[in-house]
């Protein structure tokens, strides 16, 4: 038996040495792709310079390659950032995963290098029953496509990949928010893996797009089930987590960059998908961000009234720069829409009541040009205040200054869209007042105008309407 120990010694050594190796080999996952070309070409066209001074903690981007522009676009955005930790967050679209959440503690390769897992994050999340390790992420594409991204603009810094159930509910996605949120620092980025609407032809993509897009506009989570998955996105869950962390943790909130459909990057398909790219940022820095070749970018403003008790301090020009500046802070000199609720008159007018809004067009003029007016809005209760000709002289002024007038039920078309003003506002005694009824709401849906379309409405204090008046994209 002695002479046979070393040869048994030996040979469990060598089995020994194998399994290590092998194991070693085991914990890095393979890259997913071959050939870096198309990561680094869609980096290159895209490459701006990063916004300085925006804090950026989130964004969404595609996980499909033919949009791998708008990919590197969203990356870029955040590029100027330094970050301790990047989570991913994708769907599970092969329901590989046997619990609400998915991670890993090994780390990835990719063609443009290695990827390094973060080992205390994932073992942190290992300790909830609603998480499991899980070797999925070897054919994750919702992954994998974002990894190479990752290793080009951050390098080093550790990610963590997470994977969550495409059939979970609204209960257990605000129980992904609270386990997630125990390992999101103040120094983290969160990248949302999410392509939207799927299988529908062009057309109807841009209507459930718009959908998508108007409650991301609202910033609230809760809305996200209203969306259908998979006419809408191919995650609800993703990005009901996404807006959610953003809120709770950073206070920060969605700024879509980028909108786009599988159709355009090619020959004409029945079945598509389409592309939205988000930034989450605080709503002071939006107006930061930057505006690409492919884009108009118009802003909606609110009632507009520099008269009556503003007429006095508006005379003074110093006064007119302090709130154009104000304003461009937000808007960034971008175009900008509003509400008019007055007449522009001459300023040697006599008004004889005080409830009717006159406006100074000579304070006007250059607060409306310094704030890049494009389109006043006349469908409301006070444009009227000084009847059809005062209206006029308003519509006169206004085209004097470059800028178009959207009266009541009128279309004005911006090129990118087009937008109807509408009053609703009842009760004034002046002769020719126009205000809308249901009526004229099924007339103006009859009306063959090309989308988008927007409306620029009127309500007022108390307005109901049976059946009530809701807004959608068809």
């Amino acid at each position: 038996m002695r002479a046979h120990v070393p040869v048994i010694f030996n040979v469990v050594i060598i089995v020994l040495s194998f399994l290590c190796c092998g194991t070693a080999h085991a914990q890095l996952f393979e890259s997913f792709y071959t050939a870096p070309e198309i990561f680094l070409n869609a980096i290159q066209k895209e490459k701006i310079s990063p916004p300085v001074g925006v804090e950026i903690h989130g964004i969404t981007v595609p996980h499909h390659l033919v949009a791998a522009d708008l990919i590197a676009r969203g990356f870029w955005v955040a590029s100027g950032n330094n970050y301790d930790r990047i989570i991913v967050l994708s769907p599970d679209h092969f329901k590989g995963g046997h619990r609400l959440l998915a991670t890993t503690a090994r780390s990835f390769d990719t063609v443009l290098g290695q990827i390094n897992t973060d080992i205390s994050a994932a073992e942190l999340l290992f300790k909830s029953e609603l998480v499991e390790s899980s070797n999925l992420f070897e054919r994750e594409h919702g992954i994998a496509a974002i990894l190479p991204f990752i290793r080009y603009f951050f390098g080093e810094t550790p990610v963590l990949a997470v994977t969550i159930s495409t059939s979970s509910s609204e209960a257990e996605w605000r129980e992904a928010v609270e386990v997630l949120s125990k390992v999101v620092t103040k120094r983290t980025l969160i990248i949302q893996s999410t392509d939207f609407s799927h299988y529908l032809p062009a057309h109807v993509a841009a209507s459930r797009d718009q959908e998508t897009l108007n409650i991301i506009a609202e910033g609230d989570p809760a809305r996200v089930s209203e969306l259908h998955q998979s006419n809408h996105l191919d995650s609800k869950a993703a990005q009901f987590t996404q807006m959610s962390l953003q809120r709770s943790v950073f206070n920060s909130e969605p700024t879509v960059i980028a909108n786009r459909n599988q159709a355009e990057y090619g020959p004409r398909i029945a079945a598509t998908t389409s592309y939205i790219v988000e930034v989450y940022t605080r709503n002071d820095s939006a107006a930061l961000l930057p505006q690409y070749n492919d884009q108009e970018v118009f802003y909606f403003g609110g009632d507009v009234f520099p008269g009556r008790w503003l007429t006095l301090p508006l005379q003074k020009p110093e006064n007119r720069s302090k709130l154009i500046e104000m304003v461009q802070s937000f808007t960034g000199g971008r175009p900008l829409i509003i509400n008019l609720e007055g007449a522009l008159l001459p300023e040697d007018l006599s008004i004889s009541k005080p409830d009717l809004h006159a406006i100074d067009r000579a304070i006007a003029a250059p607060i409306l040009r310094g704030l890049n007016v494009v389109v006043a809005g006349l469908a409301n209760n006070h444009s009227f205040d000084f009847g059809p000709n005062g209206l006029k002289e308003t519509t006169s002024e206004l085209r004097r200054l470059g800028i178009k007038s959207a009266r009541h039920m009128s279309v004005v078309d911006l090129g990118a869209f087009r937008m109807v003003a509408i009053n609703f506002i009842r009760g004034r005694t002046v002769a020719g007042y126009p205000f809308a009824g249901m009526n004229d709401i099924q007339q103006l849906c009859r009306r063959p105008t090309p989308p988008p379309s927007y409306c620029l409405r009127s309500l007022g204090r108390g307005i109901h309407f049976d059946p009530p008046i809701r807004s959608h994209a068809d």
